[in-house]
């Protein structure tokens, strides 16, 4: 879940990055910084330090493979990573609609377009695992894709599912499953302009159909590309930009090749998961 609000940035100079494990008293939390990341932990349960290795390293992954560089600019502002010990108080802080999730990123941008708050909300869970942290930070990587703008929501979420778990990733793809068994699947035309995340029951077909588009695209080319595709989809509009990055005409023949390809089972799968760094924040 991806919340972003446009706001005027209050400008402050970048604090020196340091790699420390402290206790926050006036947060009741364990605090570990880096170069990229603040995170907080509650009783140091998952160890804060350690979740800020993982998100350095994931940071560096999600860079690599859909930026093409491992050497981005600094976050100025750092991504703040705060654990939450229960739901009660994930809830107070994310939101009534987030209950049924276990981790929310929030992305502000100033005036002019530039990123000035960097959040990732998680519940901490009695492993000390957190499966959503690589969702989440693949929201907060695409961020810098777009020049302040909103990346398209199902290509936001679409990439940020690569991150998750086979389990999860199979959870959607179930709900897919079902739309094509009863006839019902949305047409792409209907998946690509929403601003708005769909309630109910067309929740789950969103993820799916979002994850399987993603997949499809980035096998025809690059995960680069589809960054590329999605950017000219914003400015000029989606036919335009298939037609440059994918030779293909239009929406409506997308939605053509898109459904051949899911009825044949054309490899989508091979260009999901990433290896997680860590099993302590795993990934997914």
């Amino acid at each position: 879940m991806w919340i972003t609000i446009a706001m005027v940035a209050i400008s402050a100079s970048p604090a020196e990055s340091r790699d420390t494990e402290a206790r926050d008293r006036s947060q009741n939390a364990y605090v570990a910084e880096t170069k990229n990341f603040v995170v907080r932990s509650p009783s140091g349960q998952p160890a804060a330090h350690e979740v800020a290795a993982v998100c350095e390293s994931w940071r560096e992954r999600l860079q690599k493979k859909w930026r093409g560089n491992t050497d981005a600019a600094v976050w100025q502002p750092k991504c703040e990573v705060i654990f939450y010990p229960n739901l009660n108080s994930y809830i107070a802080a994310v939101g009534r609609g987030g209950a049924q999730t276990s981790g929310s990123s929030l992305i502000q941008f100033d005036r002019l377009g530039n990123v000035c708050v960097r959040q990732i909300d998680l519940r901490a869970t009695q492993q000390g695992q957190q499966s959503a942290l690589p969702h989440e930070l693949t929201h907060v990587v695409l961020a810098d894709c777009f020049g302040g703008r909103q990346p398209p929501r199902w290509a936001d979420e679409g990439v940020a599912l690569l991150a998750d778990s086979k389990e999860k990733q199979a959870r959607h793809q179930k709900d897919l499953d079902l739309t094509i068994r009863n006839n019902t699947t949305p047409r792409l035309a209907q998946l690509l302009v929403p601003e708005r995340y769909p309630f109910g029951a067309h929740r789950g077909t969103f993820y799916g159909q979002s994850l399987s588009l993603v997949e499809f695209l980035v096998k025809r080319d690059s995960p680069e590309r589809f960054i590329r595709f999605a950017q000219q989809a914003l400015e000029a509009g989606y036919d335009t930009a298939l037609q440059e990055h994918y030779q293909i005409d239009n929406v409506g023949e997308l939605d053509l090749l898109w459904s051949k390809a899911v009825a044949t089972g054309d490899g989508l799968a091979a260009t999901r998961t990433v290896t997680s760094p860590s099993p302590g924040a795993g990934g997914g």
